[in-house]
């Protein structure tokens, strides 16, 4: 998984890959892969480095944030928070 210490590239290369024109396997492999990320503690600090960056894109930021959201929203046992 990607973290800050090895660089967030992966994960924005991901996001790319979801919003191009290629295949559908590549984009099932994309699609793995990030719903993987989101799971991760790394995704945390991962997701602030993004938002922080002045090179990621307007979909890497919009995913890093989505991903902040659900990973706020969402309690231990894995149900939504109720002011979610």
């Amino acid at each position: 998984m990607a973290t800050v210490a090895n660089g967030y590239a992966p994960v924005l290369a991901a996001v790319d890959t979801m919003q191009s024109n290629t295949d559908r396997a590549q984009k099932g492999q994309a699609h793995e892969f990030l719903d993987r990320f989101q799971k991760t503690p790394e995704a945390w600090n991962t997701t602030f480095a993004i938002l922080q960056s002045d090179g990621a894109t307007v979909q890497g930021k919009m995913f890093a944030a989505t991903t902040l959201k659900g990973k706020v929203c969402t309690t231990p046992a894995g149900g939504i928070h109720e002011r979610c």
